[in-house]
């Protein structure tokens, strides 16, 4: 029972782990988070920064300074001498920069363009056609609630100062998502949503304020996030949005950033299903050796040498396709070689030992060898062999081999779940 459970287990585990983007599948799923509303402009932000100068600074604190003093004060002169050298040196070198204002530049440049930062929600359904594992179309239908603050000084804008809109964005992005890690996406997408806006809270009282209460239009929209794969089927999600200006040529026209959470499940796929196969646990034990001798005039070693001939390659890979096909778990394989009796005891060890290496190092590129041993002329498989040295030979020829032993767990046939 024990074996059974946690079999079942590791079938599961094979089933879901790693799982991706399906290919031909559909997807829909549910978020929800917040929007951000910048309340300034770049340009304006930008030319708030540029407009901090310390020479500009620096003149008008000495006019300041010599305007307070008295006529008749010996300093005086010495400020005013001071106050024309710094008006030439600006005329002479009006582009000059002092990185000593960075800081302070840096902070002018937030300070306008986050005035009147606004916060609000964000929550809706997508979905999608995964027509690879990696490019996707996704559609959303969002309910966005922003609110909106005044971003000029004209009369029109200031009426919309702290307005909160409701809108509905739907939305259609090209989506692609790359592999980061297990179960781990990270994904870019690029669209466009057409955004419908209402100020609710509003009660303008001439047409043109009515027509600014409610307005709609295409907001061009990029965004970035993770996936996480729970399951293959179930995939949470995290996102980050920016849609361009979403109230679409009205005096004010925000961008709005957004960041929201959702889970999505998938189905529908047309895709063929996948095989998962999970090996039985084995249990005989299983030993066999197969002996390699010359046949047909075919010899495995040309005399006195240790390189394989063609016909033994031919033998061995017959071996190796053999162990493969028993379906073994954990195989060893042992080679020995022999020799015949002709020449020194000695020789032949030395011979039948290279002859080992050389079947051991053929088989080890697909099989594990675990070890190759030459035995010389110790273990002969024939007897009463006489007559000439030629008849000699051949009749020690089944002397002159090699055995191949392999031995490993039988293994049931491989069960396969369908995913």
């Amino acid at each position: 029972m024990k074996k059974v459970l946690v079999m079942s287990v590791a079938a599961l585990a094979v089933a879901t782990a790693n799982a991706a983007p399906e290919a031909n599948s559909f997807y829909i799923g549910v978020k929800a988070g917040g929007t951000h509303v910048i309340g300034g402009s770049f340009k304006d932000a930008v030319a708030k920064a540029q407009s901090i100068d310390v020479n500009q600074a620096g003149i008008a604190a000495l006019e300041s300074t010599i305007a307070g003093m008295p006529q008749n004060l010996p300093s005086r002169q010495k400020a005013i001498d001071e106050l024309a050298k710094l008006k030439k040196e600006v005329a002479d070198n009006p582009s000059k920069k002092d990185l000593s204002l960075l800081p302070q530049k840096t902070g002018a440049f937030f300070r306008e363009l986050y005035k009147n930062a606004t916060f609000g929600a964000r929550a809706g359904l997508y979905g999608g056609y995964q027509f690879t594992k990696n490019v996707a179309l996704e559609a959303n239908a969002d309910y966005l609630n922003p609110t909106l603050s005044t971003l000029g000084e004209d009369d029109t804008t200031k009426r919309h100062q702290n307005v909160t809109h409701h809108a509905v964005a739907l939305g259609l992005n090209l989506k692609g998502n790359v592999n980061l890690y297990k179960g781990l996406d990270g994904f870019a997408k690029a669209g466009v949503n057409y955004v419908i806006n209402y100020d609710n809270n509003v009660n303008y009282k001439d047409s043109k304020d009515a027509k600014l209460a409610f307005h709609h239009g295409a907001a061009p929209t990029v965004g970035a996030g993770l996936e996480y794969n729970f399951t293959d089927k179930l995939v949470g999600r995290l996102e980050y949005e920016y849609m361009y200006h979403i109230t679409a040529n009205q005096p004010y026209n925000p961008n709005i950033h957004s960041l929201t959470a959702g889970v999505s499940y998938s189905f529908g796929n047309t895709a063929k299903a996948k095989k998962v196969e999970a090996p039985v646990e084995p249990k005989e034990i299983i030993t066999e050796k197969v002996t390699l001798t010359g046949a047909n005039g075919k010899v495995l070693f040309a005399f006195d040498s240790a390189d394989l001939t063609s016909y033994a390659q031919d033998q061995l890979v017959a071996i190796s396709n053999k162990i493969k096909d028993a379906h073994l778990a954990d195989v060893s394989v042992k080679v020995f070689g022999h020799t015949d009796r002709l020449g020194t005891e000695a020789y032949n060890l030395k011979l039948s030992q290279k002859r080992a290496n050389s079947v051991a190092a053929f088989l080890g590129k697909t099989v594990n060898v675990v070890e190759a041993k030459g035995l010389g002329e110790s273990q002969p498989v024939t007897s009463g062999c006489k007559g000439s040295l030629k008849q000699l030979k051949e009749c020690l020829a089944a002397d002159r081999r090699v055995d191949v032993e392999y031995s490993g767990k039988k293994i049931e046939k491989v069960r396969t779940f369908v995913k």
